[in-house]
């Protein structure tokens, strides 16, 4: 496997000695010491696969961010081997790949703007390989609207639509911003949530975003599912989907329960 477009280390030095590179000049991908640049400031200036090294460990907010604003991977230095480095190349181009795809409006639920069911398969098959390599976890969060055929029938389809886009903004501003979060079916939403065993502070940051909410004629709220992706003991998408939806349907009852009463 052979992948143009290696820079000298000093042609990495600033953003304003960045800007001289020719990016279409045949590069494939670009692997970036975080430690000596903002990876924010080549995505800025190159479309291209982006893999950061560094001595940090998997957790530190640096990675987090580089993740978040665009990095496909992270390779801790001392860790690097022939193998491993080969498959980060792979998965890295995949991603990009993907993620060029997910731009385009077939990824996209034109409500909301946020990822369709397709887009969000994509990306949870993507996240399931990235867990199980590098034997980090992730949660898998589903999410249903409670009694939201009641809000269409007794204020309309508009109103409706405005309790879907209402939903996102606040699922969009509770979790983090490397989450990724998607429309996947009528009131029905999902979060992958990678590198967390906790779901409680997100939770609770979530039901606080609904109770902030003022000036519609209807609580808006939901009922929510959850399952953990542990790499140690490997699911497949359909099963870890299944086994959220399975919590979630269990919360649901209960809320109907409960209103019932």
């Amino acid at each position: 496997m052979f992948f143009k477009g290696l820079l000298p280390r000093d042609e990495l030095s600033s953003s304003a000695s960045l800007k001289e590179i020719n990016w279409n000049g045949g590069f494939d991908l670009v692997i970036l010491n975080i430690e000596l640049m903002d990876p924010q400031a080549v995505l800025r200036l190159a479309d291209l696969p982006l893999i950061v090294i560094g001595n940090m460990a998997y957790d530190h907010p640096s990675v987090l961010n580089a993740l978040a604003v665009g990095a496909q991977d992270y390779l801790v230095k001392k860790e690097i081997t022939a193998p491993l480095l080969s498959k980060s190349l792979t998965f890295s181009r995949q991603r990009h790949q993907i993620q060029q795809r997910l731009r385009d409006l077939s990824f996209t639920d034109p409500l909301t703007q946020l990822y369709n069911r397709r887009g969000f398969d994509q990306l949870l098959a993507q996240q399931i390989s990235y867990a199980e390599r590098h034997d980090q976890p992730f949660l898998l969060i589903t999410l249903d609207i409670n009694r939201f055929k009641s809000i269409n029938d007794t204020f309309g389809h508009p109103i409706g639509d405005q309790a879907l886009i209402d939903t996102a903004h606040v699922l969009i501003s509770s979790f983090r911003k490397h989450d990724l979060v998607a429309r996947i079916g009528g009131d029905e939403f999902a979060v992958i949530a990678p590198n967390t065993r906790l779901s409680e502070p997100l939770i609770n940051h979530l039901l606080e975003g609904f109770a902030a909410l003022e000036g519609r004629p209807y609580i808006l709220g939901v009922s929510v599912g959850e399952c953990l992706f542990d790499p140690q003991n490997p699911r497949e998408a359909s099963e870890l989907v299944a086994c959220a939806d399975r919590k979630l349907y269990c919360c649901k009852k209960q809320f109907d329960t409960i209103c019932k009463k």
